[in-house]
């Protein structure tokens, strides 16, 4: 015979209100799935004054099950994986380490290997990567922390960094180098023509309007003349009024007496377009740029985003995989809304005002065992005729119904092992009234 041990029992009442045939939650806990893979979270609340302890209860992505204590901040979020702000860590690197930076409109250049490969030079560079780089810079904050730094993914996002010069030294380069180049468009137009249309995946920078003139334009007499039969061409200045769709526009001339209607070319200059054409510069061509400079010119601070950067706070090493949380509670009652909130920013919890935990009747359960949990008994009855389900909610935010029974005024019992659900899923029981407003009750165990 095997035996079952109980480590949840809850019993809880509620009104099926909402309408005749309408779903209702039975559990007034409000929480978002967990898919397991969180390593940090969040933790606020809305009122300054909220600096007690705050205890978090969660199991590891191998299900080991771990609690975690806290003060709160008040309204400004604590991160409990890096507690503190962030610190440039692009110094001088002497020994060739792998790099990688996101930067906005630099430029590369390089006087190459050898006087048979020469570096091209690149202009509008917005991401390079290298595997084995030393770099001097003249980085002049180093240590200096930026607060308002963030990590997206695995770069540190500096929004005010002072650095304009990056170079590559000890013949080491950059092995990756990306950047955008849209180079002038030729663009046949009629005279005084309206909704010409840019070339596919062009777009104007703006709607204000520019003038062409010189040898960037022409216009063709494309209409004999009465008198002589002749045709002619006509030089003159195009005006380019872009719309508002930054793709279309209109052109007009300055010429006060023309043929009927004109056809010839506008030059559009690229400082005129969008520069979203990406160039991703070939292995080869990368290697010949030996000790080059990556620079911004004409500014000493610039948004940069760089895998080179440190902690200015303490790592919190006993929260470093709270995969599942189950559990909060504060020590004393908040005077604000005090959320929980996972990696990407969810709510995994809310601690309502003058409470101290979320709000929680029993009416959901997460399994916190590594080999699954069983609803082990389960007793159920209503005044009048309604279904009761039962679903599981996964780690990808989707349910399952387990079970869906109607149930007649009175009372069912239900036994050991009809709702089976696996660590870190989440039991969650719903009622659907054939009447509104009726009453229902329910007692049940899981182990």
């Amino acid at each position: 015979m095997m035996m079952c041990a109980v480590t949840f029992a809850s019993f809880f009442e509620k009104s099926l209100t909402g309408g005749a045939g309408t779903e209702v939650s039975l559990s007034t806990l409000t929480t978002s799935a967990q898919a397991g893979t969180n390593t940090y979270l969040l933790l606020n609340s809305t009122n300054a004054s909220d600096t007690q302890n705050i205890t978090v209860k969660y199991m590891t992505s191998g299900y080991a099950l771990k609690s975690y204590t806290v003060a709160l901040t008040g309204t400004t979020q604590k991160n409990t994986s890096v507690a503190g702000a962030l610190s440039y860590n692009i110094t001088n690197q002497s020994v060739a380490t792998a790099v990688k930076f996101d930067v906005s409109n630099w430029t590369i250049t390089s006087n190459g290997k050898n006087a048979s490969l020469t570096c091209a030079n690149y202009t509008n560079v917005y991401h390079v990567e290298g595997t084995s780089v030393s770099y001097k810079t003249n980085m002049t904050a180093t240590g200096a922390t930026d607060t308002s730094t963030t990590v997206v993914g695995d770069y540190a996002v500096f929004t005010a960094a002072s650095i304009n010069n990056i170079t590559t030294d000890g013949n080491t380069y950059f092995s990756t180098i990306w950047y955008y180049y849209n180079p002038p468009l030729t663009i046949t137009v009629f005279e005084n023509s309206t909704n010409n249309y840019l070339p596919i995946g062009n777009v104007f920078a703006s709607t204000a309007s520019f003038t062409v003139t010189g040898a960037n334009t022409n216009l063709n007499n494309s209409w004999k003349n009465d008198s002589n039969h002749s045709q002619g061409y006509v030089n003159t200045a195009i005006t380019v009024v872009p719309n508002a769709d930054l793709v279309s526009f209109n052109v007009t001339t300055n010429r006060t007496t023309q043929p009927v209607l004109s056809q010839g070319f506008v030059i559009i200059a690229s400082a005129k377009l969008v520069q979203n054409k990406r160039v991703i510069v070939s292995d080869l061509e990368a290697s010949k740029c030996v000790n080059a400079s990556l620079m911004k010119l004409g500014s000493a601070t610039n948004a940069i985003n760089s895998t080179k950067y440190t902690t200015s706070g303490s790592v919190i090493a006993t929260l470093t995989d709270a995969a599942y949380v189950y559990g909060v509670t504060l020590a004393s009652a908040a005077s604000g809304s005090v959320t929980v909130k996972d990696v990407a920013g969810n709510t995994l919890y809310t601690v309502p005002i003058a409470g101290t935990a979320p709000t929680d009747n029993g009416g959901s359960m997460m399994c916190i065992s590594s080999s699954g949990c069983t609803v082990t008994n389960m007793i159920y009855g209503g005044d009048a005729l309604w279904k009761m389900s039962a679903k599981i909610w996964g780690k990808t935010g989707t349910n399952t119904t387990k079970i869906a029974v109607y149930q007649a005024a009175g009372s069912s019992n239900f036994g050991a092992g009809l709702i089976k659900f696996g660590a870190g899923e989440r039991l969650v029981f719903y009622g659907t009234p054939a009447a509104n407003n009726t009453n229902m009750s329910m007692f049940y165990e899981a182990g």
